[in-house]
């Protein structure tokens, strides 16, 4: 019989590593919970969409260059990112969806349980993927995150 587990490093001691599919449920609350701009989460099973809202603008040196200070491109803007969070063969697949009429897909990460034990590094590791996704799909653009 083989058992999973992972290795505290404090303590010398094995921890049981919790399967994916609790993990999903456990990562799409802690972000809705430790996410200031997330304003909705659907679960479902195996299956967790958490709702937040990036603000984004041009960057001010564009705006001067070509003259956009009183233009409604100048203005600050909201976008909405739906972080679809889900099991795939036995690990955490996140994807990140542009919530559009087109629904672009961003791009996904996909992480296994041992990695995401601790929410705290969980959410560390997670949201610098997502940070690089958004920055890399919409690279002209300044984002207050």
């Amino acid at each position: 019989m083989k058992i999973t587990a992972s290795k505290h490093a404090k303590n010398n001691y094995t921890e049981p590593v919790v399967p994916a599919g609790q993990l999903v449920n456990r990562i799409g609350k802690y972000f809705y919970k430790h996410l200031d701009s997330a304003f909705k989460m659907d679960k479902q099973a195996n299956m967790c969409d958490v709702y937040f809202v990036v603000i984004y603008s041009i960057p001010a040196e564009i705006v001067k260059v070509y003259e956009l200070e009183n233009s409604p491109y100048a203005d600050v803007r909201e976008l909405t990112i739906d972080m679809s969070i889900t099991t795939y063969q036995n690990k955490i697949r996140i994807n990140l969806i542009e919530v559009t009429p087109e629904e672009r897909t961003l791009g996904f990460d996909v992480f296994p349980p041992e990695k995401l034990q601790s929410m705290q590094e969980a959410y560390d590791l997670i949201w610098n993927k997502i940070i690089k996704r958004i920055e890399k799909a919409f690279k002209d653009f300044e984002f207050i995150f």
